[in-house]
């Protein structure tokens, strides 16, 4: 032990070092940085232990008081086990995060480790105080107390390499890179201990492995990269959304058109009752088919090359309370304004003199259909990560707007005109050139009205939420996901998809459904990544089996593949796994077999 006071004095510095480094920077408060924060407290202790008492005790103590001597040296014990219980626990922390998905799982699993570690170290202090120690004339530690720290560090070491087994498609993150190294180091320290039993060269080592645990531990930086692209998930995840409410419209679209056309052929020319009867029916089909087709985004190209949007810092509620000041001096006294607003609403980023535009417009086309009456001027939030959605409901029970006045203003879409641009520069703008602006925004306007009885008119737009410091950053990423994974989900069954949808939150993974096979194959075409990919045996246009064909034709293609299959197929999936398909899912017992693939893939 004297021999090797160098060791320890330098690992000194080193765990001073890092002691500083650590706690001079804010971090997150999760678990595996509390369990860093225990790790490299104890290995400074342990040096400290080492260096000073421990020393002195066997260069002066050792031979004019042997009981205060062993006592302590214990003190090194009692530390070996403090800091290989708590290694343990990260190591058991990192393997059940990558494993377990599901929070409330994964916590149970925690407490039931932490609580049976506790207990061991409790016990094996206390075994460790009462048995007996010696000391050996080569100055190193001995006797029963020495060997029951033995036997329970190397069945510690053993549980570890079972998590690691468990873990293995885990294991090539940075994170397992200090459990190799305390598993390869510590073999070579227990060889050279073996041939040289003065030295004790293994706190200095755990002091290494701390000292590299920093460098693989999450940090603040990680977090936001990893927030940053859960943001362009969602972005991309709209567009998917948007797609696909687009194929639902034109399936309502083409049912009304089947409609029409098999009443045409049923009308019989000679009968005027099956006619008048018939184009009352086209009539009601038209409608539908109004109402839907006013209610479909028009994701037409726009030129916008001719109308700059200003981004800057606003606050939402100043701008919304000024609105409603100047809408109050300018209705009669006859109108009721009425005004719900959230109690809190944050600071966003974009261009607030459009938007404020856009409303004020919208507000006073409603004062002018109104002689007496009440507008509600509404406001909801919904914020997912850096983004809000605001969505603007203003209602009137003045005279309404005729369906073809709102077909007209929904259509307008395209180029700004020099008229328009023109028109810009007013503080109030016409109906179409907010449609047209609103568009512009990335935004959607929707207009419910009947004569005589009033309109509701929605704005529904995204904007950046506003931080003032990177402090609120992290204070807002923290209950964030660590560790998530990303599954494509083929499917036209929207039942089906919904109940994937509500899984793949529960487990935290982040889902994009596509409903047609050709469709999947061109989004992993252009370079999208899954862990694994959901395929429906049957559906329209392209088959599970011929989607699986198309993607086995993109070059370096690896991504699992699992054909989802109801029961009455469940005697057919040995086939679909000759067929190429890495798994298969039954639908008929969804809970259990998505936990099953999850945990496989």
């Amino acid at each position: 032990m004297i021999n090797n006071i160098f060791f320890s004095v330098i690992s000194l510095f080193y765990s001073i070092m890092i002691i500083i480094i650590y706690f001079s920077k804010k971090r997150l408060p999760n678990e595996e940085n509390n369990v860093y924060k225990y790790l490299i407290i104890c290995n400074f202790l342990g040096l400290i232990i080492e260096i000073f008492p421990a020393t002195l005790a066997i260069r002066y103590l050792k031979n004019f008081n042997p009981n205060l001597t062993i006592f302590i040296l214990k003190f090194i014990l009692y530390y070996f086990i403090v800091w290989i219980s708590l290694f343990t626990y990260y190591i058991y922390l990192i393997c059940i995060t990558d494993r377990i998905n599901q929070v409330e799982v994964r916590e149970k699993k925690l407490k039931k480790i932490k609580k049976f570690l506790t207990l061991l170290g409790i016990l094996c202090i206390i075994f460790i105080t009462f048995l007996p120690l010696y000391v050996h004339e080569v100055n190193y530690t001995y006797g029963p107390s020495a060997n029951l720290v033995y036997l329970v560090s190397g069945l510690l070491i053993v549980s570890w390499i079972y998590f690691l087994l468990r873990n293995i498609h885990y294991i090539k993150s940075k994170k397992y890179t200090p459990v190799f190294t305390f598993i390869v180091l510590g073999s070579l320290v227990m060889l050279i201990q073996s041939m040289n039993p003065q030295l004790t060269l293994m706190i200095p080592m755990q002091t290494f492995i701390t000292f590299l645990m920093y460098f693989t531990i999450e940090n603040p930086d990680i977090k936001m990269l990893n927030e940053l692209y859960k943001s362009k998930e969602l972005a991309e995840q709209n567009y998917v959304e948007k797609y696909n409410f687009l194929f639902e419209t034109a399936q309502e679209v083409r049912k009304p058109l089947n409609d029409i056309k098999k009443i045409t052929n049923e009308i019989k020319i000679e009968d005027k009752t099956s006619i008048q009867n018939g184009l009352d029916l086209i009539k009601n089909m038209i409608k539908h088919l109004d109402f839907t087709i006013n209610n479909i985004l028009d994701i037409s190209i726009i030129d916008v090359s001719k109308l700059k949007l200003i981004d800057t810092k606003y606050s939402l509620e100043n701008i919304c309370e000024d609105i409603s000041l100047r809408i109050e001096k300018e209705i009669a006294q006859t109108i009721k304004f009425e005004k719900q607003f959230p109690k809190k609403m944050p600071i966003l980023y974009g261009d607030y003199i459009k938007l404020k535009q856009i409303i004020y417009s919208i507000l006073m086309n409603s004062v002018k259909r109104l002689d007496s009456g009440y507008i509600l001027f509404k406001i909801d939030l919904l914020e997912r990560y850096d983004t809000c959605r605001i969505v603007f409901t203003i209602s009137d029970n003045g005279s309404g707007l005729p369906i073809e006045r709102i077909n007209e203003i929904l259509s307008s879409t395209g180029e700004f005109s020099k008229e328009d641009l023109i028109e810009l520069e007013k503080k109030e703008i016409n109906m179409q050139l907010c449609q047209k602006v609103i568009k512009i925004m990335g935004g959607s306007l929707m207009i419910k009205s009947e004569l005589e009885r009033g309109t509701e008119t929605k704005l529904v737009i995204d904007q950046r939420v506003y931080h003032e410091e990177q402090e609120d950053i992290i204070e807002k990423y923290i209950n964030s996901i660590n560790n998530y994974r990303k599954v494509l989900i083929v499917s036209q069954n929207k039942e089906l998809i919904s109940k994937l949808k509500k899984l793949c939150n529960s487990y935290n993974i982040t889902y994009t459904n596509i409903f047609f096979g050709m469709d999947a194959v061109d989004r992993l075409k252009s370079g999208k990544k899954y862990d694994f990919i959901l395929v429906e045996d049957e559906m329209k246009q392209m088959s599970g089996y011929t989607t699986l064909n198309s993607m086995k034709k993109i070059n370096g293609f690896k991504i699992p593949v699992i054909i989802m299959l109801n029961n009455d197929k469940k005697q057919l999936k040995n086939h679909f796994l000759k067929d190429g398909f890495s798994d298969y899912l039954l639908t008929d017992n969804l809970n259990s077999e998505f936990e099953r693939i999850i945990n496989k893939y």
